[in-house]
């Protein structure tokens, strides 16, 4: 019910409360197990990241980070489904939800940013994350794109991306290329 509250801060808290109960394998499972109950709350958190103060939406990229965080060991197929499920429930509400993480990572806020490349870090983990972040048009080449990021913070986040991308094997000949 918290996550369905008017006031931000109660959502951004049991967001929170999700993520970190999903973070774990029992935790994803036990919330998949709670089908449309989860699902009809998780669609709430697309609100909470693109139409809140700044606190408060990098408090909910955060959560959903925890969220679809899968670890290359535990990529099996139920697990890989639970999370692409999530991501396209929570962000595709209003349209692409690449377009919404995209977006978010042109903006000129620093801490929007790096919250944004720990969430993507974290889809580009996943074969599904991956495709789609490389499927996204013009996404690759602002990835790749130097003169985006000035300080070290954001340069590290980024270049943690990337890696990710790399070391999956997919593409590797794209980044390879123009790095």
């Amino acid at each position: 019910s918290m996550a369905e509250s008017s006031d931000l801060t109660q959502r951004a808290i049991a967001f929170e409360t999700i993520g970190w109960i999903g973070v774990s394998l029992e935790g994803k499972v036990t919330l998949a197990d709670l089908g449309n109950k989860m699902s009809n709350c998780i669609e709430k958190l697309e609100d909470l990241i693109r139409d809140s103060p700044t606190e408060i939406r990098i408090r909910g990229m955060n959560a959903f980070s925890s969220l679809i965080k899968l670890d290359k060991e535990n990529q099996s197929n139920e697990f890989l489904s639970i999370t692409e499920c999530w991501y396209k429930r929570a962000l595709g509400n209003r349209g692409s939800p690449m377009q919404l993480l995209v977006g978010i990572v042109k903006l000129p806020f620093a801490d929007m940013r790096l919250a944004m490349y720990g969430l993507l870090n974290n889809i580009a983990k996943q074969g599904w994350g991956r495709r789609e972040i490389l499927r996204f048009p013009g996404f690759p080449e602002l990835l790749l794109d130097r003169s985006t990021e000035r300080d070290k913070d954001g340069k590290d986040t980024k270049y943690e991306l990337i890696q990710s991308l790399v070391e999956s094997g997919i593409r590797k000949r794209f980044f390879c290329a123009r790095w």
